[in-house]
């Protein structure tokens, strides 16, 4: 018996409807992802801030545990203070950018390109004018749907969530250049403290 293929002509509904809810798990497994990663960023960057941090109170007279004192050399009035706290100020302020950037991804949300897009089931927040709309789309649903109602409604969605993803990945990527430049001046601190001792 010779195998039955679909009608080009034809549109092949089912399997339109099948592949968007695929694309639209996926895209949603990519914003987990990102905000996975959002997360080791900031949790690192926040670890790596203290190390600055630390050494601004040493070589300002603060104590270390253990007892351990900043050399003479690096105290307020010695010829490398200046150059240390200029360092370790710029590295604090590059792990606060690495952190805001982290947060800006986190919340990265964008509206649909067509404002007259119908209201999404799928993502049912929406704002106090656009209730009726929600409202209505519901009726709809309850009423029974069809494939191409289905369809439409992930369309839409995989439109929203890929805007979504586009700003997350900007901001994520962002974050992870800062985080590297904190980590490059984190050591030059570091190495600089060393050589002063």
């Amino acid at each position: 018996m010779p195998a039955k293929f679909s009608d080009p002509k034809k549109p092949n509904l089912a399997g339109s409807l099948d592949f968007a809810k695929e694309a639209y798990a996926n895209a949603q497994e990519a914003i987990r992802f990102i905000d996975t990663k959002n997360a080791f960023i900031t949790g690192l960057s926040t670890f790596a801030s203290t190390v600055p941090i630390s050494l601004l109170i040493w070589i300002n007279g603060g104590e270390l545990p253990g007892g351990l004192h900043a050399p003479a050399i690096l105290l307020c009035g010695g010829p490398h203070h200046l150059l240390m706290v200029t360092i370790l100020c710029i590295t604090t302020l590059i792990g606060s950018l690495v952190i805001l950037f982290s947060i800006l991804s986190l919340v990265g949300r964008t509206r649909p390109s067509d404002p007259h897009a119908p209201v999404s089931i799928l993502f049912p927040v929406q704002s106090v004018k656009l209730r009726h709309a929600l409202s209505s789309r519901l009726r709809e649903l309850k009423a029974g749907v069809d494939e191409n109602f289905q369809l439409e409604e992930y369309c839409h969605q995989i439109e929203v969530v890929g805007a979504i993803i586009a700003k997350k990945i900007k901001w994520h990527r962002r974050s992870a250049w800062t985080l590297l430049a904190q980590i490059v001046a984190t050591g030059i601190s570091g190495v600089l403290t060393l050589v002063c001792m």
